[in-house]
């Protein structure tokens, strides 16, 4: 069957920018601060969710005192 041109090109950018982020995945880990998960293999927001419920449980046992904002964008 005929295909539409625009649908080529879409599969052909995404085969293209998957190997370019694979290819420099070792370069972002360098400079990426730790605790940002997004653009790193594996890396998921449930990660930063628990360890900020971590740290709010922590506080809240010790009676101590904790600020902190957590932003979470979406796409």
């Amino acid at each position: 069957g005929k295909q539409r041109p625009l649908v080529i090109f879409a599969i052909l950018y995404r085969v293209w920018s998957s190997m370019c982020h694979c290819r420099l995945e070792s370069w972002r880990n360098k400079w990426l601060p730790f605790n940002m998960r997004g653009a790193r293999k594996h890396g998921q927001t449930r990660d930063i969710t628990l360890e900020v419920s971590a740290r709010i449980r922590k506080s809240a046992l010790s009676n101590g005192k904790l600020r902190g904002v957590v932003l979470d964008r979406e796409k």
